[in-house]
Formats: C-alpha cells, structure tokens, sequence
C-alpha cells in the first residue's frame, strides 16, 4: 500500500518508519527544514541535547528504509491526495499557544530556542504548562546572561514534570540565579512608559495571586509565554470525511497489518 505521512516529528517519523519496514511505499511531508519536529528544540536547551539523538536516529531509520522525505512542505489536503496514497498518518503536531497575548515584546518557548526571537536582557518566563518547556527556556536565558524570573499560577515550578527531571532542573534554575515564583497568573501585559511600540523599551506585566487575589506587577523587556501546543487540525479535518475510518485508528486492525 502507500502510505503518506504528514508531519516529521517523533510521532510521524516512527510511523513512517514502520509503515516502510512492513513493505509499504511511504512518503512523509514535513513543514520545516529538518526531521525531528519539537525534539530540535529541546535538544537546544542546555543538558537535554541528548534529546537529538532520538531524531537523528529516527530519520536515519527512514532514509535508510527508502522513506520518501519531503522537506520545507506544509502539506495541504491537496497535496496528499495527489500522492493517491491508500493510508494517511497526520502527524502534524502543532504551534505555540500563547493565551491571546500578543506584541513585539511577547514570545514563545519555541521562538526563544529555534533562535527566532531578540530577547531583552530582563525576562519573565511565564509557565502554564508546567512540564520541561518553561524551564528549558528560562535555562537556556539565564546561562546566555538574561535576568531570569520563572512565574507559574502553580504552588510549585515544573509541578506535572516526572520525578527524575525536576530536581536536576530545579538545581540547574537555582545554580543559573533564576528567579522561581509560583502562585501568580499572567493577567495582563502593557506597554511602560519607555516602550516605543514597535518592541523597544520595556513592559509591565500585571500579574494576580491565585488564593490572595492581589494584583502584582513586574517591569521587564521580553516576556516568554508558555501554553503548551494548540493542535494543526486543517489536514486531518479536511481529509476525514473522505476516510473509511472517519479518521478513527483501529489499534487491532493496524496491529494486524
């Protein structure tokens, strides 16, 4: 059968992988530069660069079993029915959601790792994901010489990551002169009084106490909001109602395959 894979991060490099194993044809779509998806930015921030083997191992793997790779393409519903493939895995992953909080002075995780950011030297780096991402980045910031404060609306930072990594990041935070502070929620963000509006100049972030309610303010030049990921459903939702399965998996049948 061909099958067509859209999306080279860790999820759709694998399925490429096996689907090629198990004789299939396979071509895989991939929207950046790169295989590896959000692993590539991970593997930047400091201690977790281990983290690329993974996907260098994975696109390896593809390459090696005659994947057909297809690189800088975000792949449209046409484009994928144009390979007339008999199976399709979206595996597209999705973008920064930034809670509706916008401006030059306002980034992602992702815009500060992949590089894409100019970053001011005074940061607040905002977590309402509460996993690795927050802190990889407020790392990554204060070993590149920023002025760091890691705020969460959490009683504790990193509250849903796994027990084996948050004592190394908390250690690494307090080594790097981080500043931890839980309890507070990204209210508000506004321009200061010596903001030009176009990203220069700083900003005041109104920021407001989960169980006092008290409203708490920090002056800063960049601030970084992390959300986790808002899905990239277009293909998928466009595909579905073309699909034998209304685009359900039947793990017994898949297994079968």
């Amino acid at each position: 059968k061909k099958v067509v894979v859209v999306g080279g991060g860790p999820a759709g490099l694998e399925a490429a992988r096996v689907s090629a194993h198990r004789g299939h044809e396979v071509v895989l779509f991939e929207a950046a530069k790169e295989l590896g998806g959000q692993i590539r930015l991970a593997q930047r921030a400091t201690w977790r660069r281990d983290l690329g083997n993974v996907a260098d191992w994975l696109a390896s793997e593809v390459l090696l079993l005659g994947v057909r790779v297809e690189l800088n393409c975000h792949a449209s519903s046409e484009e994928v029915l144009a390979e007339r493939p008999d199976v399709v895995i979206v595996a597209a992953g999705g973008v920064p959601d930034d809670l509706g909080f916008e401006g030059p002075n306002v980034v992602s995780v992702w815009d500060v790792l992949s590089m894409q950011a100019k970053v001011g030297k005074r940061v607040l780096v905002y977590d309402d994901h509460g996993k690795h991402q927050a802190p990889s980045c407020a790392e990554y910031l204060a070993q590149a010489g920023c002025e760091v404060e890691l705020v969460t609306p959490d009683r504790n930072v990193a509250q849903g990551m796994g027990a084996l990594n948050w004592p190394i990041f908390l250690r690494n935070l307090y080594r790097a002169g981080v500043t931890l502070t839980p309890d507070l929620r990204l209210e508000s963000i506004a321009p200061s009084a010596t903001s030009d509006g176009a990203g220069g100049g700083s900003v005041v972030v109104g920021l407001r106490n989960e169980y006092s309610g008290s409203l708490a303010h920090r002056t800063v030049d960049t601030v970084v909001v992390e959300h986790g990921t808002a899905p990239c459903t277009e293909v998928f939702d466009e595909l579905r109602p073309l699909s034998s399965n209304d685009g359900v998996l039947d793990l017994d049948a898949l297994l079968a395959a």
